[in-house]
């Protein structure tokens, strides 16, 4: 995969899985890694997103801590 095609914002939060995924021992990037690094990420525009849809964020982030 060709990291430069994407946003610095999107490279940066692959970083962050991928660096998630090497401390908690997994062997590959899953789509969990991205969506709790994403959530936790104070910079993401999709917090307000999911607000505005009704998802409370902090609770999808609790729940895909426990898939970790």
């Amino acid at each position: 995969m060709n990291n430069e095609n994407f946003t610095i914002a999107t490279q940066k939060r692959l970083a962050e899985g991928d660096s998630l995924r090497i401390e908690r021992n997994h062997a590959s990037l899953e789509t969990i890694h991205l969506l709790f690094v994403i959530l936790s990420s104070k910079e993401s525009i999709n917090i307000p997103l999911l607000e505005r849809i009704g998802i409370d964020p902090k609770k999808l982030l609790q729940e895909s801590e426990s898939f970790l």
